[in-house]
């Protein structure tokens, strides 16, 4: 349906993490003094796109490929083919929430947790969705900004942080692996720092160098390249950024595309990887109970009593402390992702669990494994500790998974 469209292949920054604390407010302001910079007019016509029914993102993909930025950072004009309403804004939230169970189903991928990302899907298609995701960006950050009384479409996803890595350019870290993956992670990235020997026994095929289970170099010449204790950990964050992208590419660098061609090369990188997730899948206003009577709680050594009073104060806090954003960047803290699946908490698999972590200090932040939907507590004396110390976590988006 487009012409001729050729990518390189995308190739991700690996590294540790580097967690941005500026509160999503302050960011969404910087973005949006970029984007007025740049291109945003508002005076401009939004992009006019007409969908049907059956397929209204691939029947809207060459409207959204050929847009100019300028339209599409002011909003689009949505309207379903043969139907008459003109577009207030109910009829683009209609349609992106349409083309949220299209692209499910044709351009994204679910890894091991159930989160979504590129792969698998048209090259094309990829590049106007990556187009329509730095357009909603912007849309959602002015509209955190202004505080306008209508709200700017979302798509309803549990996207991956890796998914949203890809608009900020942050480094892909062994973590993002154990989010999605925690087999992989403990059997074979975390074995490779631990015991080089038996990693090298366990997969039988004699010395290790820098090549991926496929058989492709993790770099250049990298097939001839030993690891060593030395450089084992070149090589763990080498093979965590081929496992996550490695099948995916020239999908990763189409989207990526598309996305650039929106916001530009500086306004992405104003923002967290968590900040795009909330700002493509909006924040959701849930239901405290219903995660409470959905939660299992596993208080290991700890007593009845401890264990009673520390549950008792943790919901406290989410229900009474916690604002409807505070409990979405909470929600994907625990699972990897900002959305719940259909059903809610009751369907969320493995279960939201809740455990404590007797052996921690007092001085330790709460961490999750958001692979088993799972959130560790220290035994924190009292109830505005526990809220300090997870708004603390929340803020910089710990994992228990760390590689030492």
């Amino acid at each position: 349906m487009f012409s001729k469209f050729v990518v390189e292949p995308y190739h991700a920054r690996v590294g540790e993490d580097a967690p941005r604390q500026e509160p999503l407010e302050s960011a969404c302001r910087a973005v949006c003094r970029v984007l007025d910079e740049e291109a945003y007019d508002p005076t401009e016509s939004p992009a006019r796109v007409i969908a049907t029914r059956t397929a209204p993102f691939r029947s809207a993909a060459r409207a959204l490929a050929g847009a100019r930025r300028a339209q599409l950072l002011v909003g689009v004009d949505a309207r379903f083919e043969g139907e008459e309403a003109i577009d207030a804004g109910g009829v683009a939230r209609e349609w992106c929430s349409a083309v949220a169970e299209e692209v499910c189903r044709t351009l994204l991928e679910p890894q091991n947790d159930g989160t979504l990302t590129v792969g698998g899907g048209n090259l094309e298609e990829t590049f106007a969705f990556g187009k329509l995701c730095g357009a909603m960006i912007a849309w959602c950050a002015r509209h955190t900004v202004a505080k306008d009384s209508q709200s700017p479409p979302v798509l309803s996803l549990p996207l991956s942080k890796v998914f949203a890595k890809l608009v900020t350019r942050e480094n892909v870290t062994p973590t993002d692996v154990a989010d999605v993956d925690a087999v992989y992670y403990r059997n074979r990235l975390e074995l490779a720092l631990r015991d080089l020997s038996e990693l090298e026994r366990t997969l039988d095929r004699g010395p290790l160098t820098f090549v991926s289970d496929e058989g492709d170099p993790l770099h250049l010449d990298g097939d001839s390249e030993l690891v060593t204790p030395e450089n084992a950990r070149q090589y763990v964050a080498e093979s965590a950024e081929h496992y996550l992208l490695g099948s995916r590419r020239r999908e990763a660098a189409a989207f990526v595309a598309g996305v650039d061609l929106v916001l530009g090369p500086k306004a992405p990188r104003l923002l967290a990887a968590t900040d795009v997730l909330i700002l493509l899948v909006g924040v959701a206003d849930l239901d405290v109970l219903a995660w409470r009577d959905a939660a299992r709680f596993d208080r290991g050594a700890v007593d009845r009593a401890t264990a009673r009073r520390l549950f008792g104060d943790f919901w406290d806090v989410v229900a009474d402390d916690f604002t409807n954003e505070d409990r979405t960047r909470l929600l994907l803290f625990a699972t990897g992702a900002a959305a719940l699946p259909p059903g809610g908490f009751p369907n969320l698999a493995p279960p939201f669990t809740l455990c404590l972590d007797q052996p921690a200090p007092l001085h330790r932040l709460p961490t999750s494994h958001a692979c088993f939907n799972a959130i560790y507590l220290p035994l924190y004396p009292d109830a505005p500790t526990l809220r300090d110390k997870l708004r603390a976590s929340l803020r910089l988006g710990l994992g228990s998974f760390g590689l030492t």
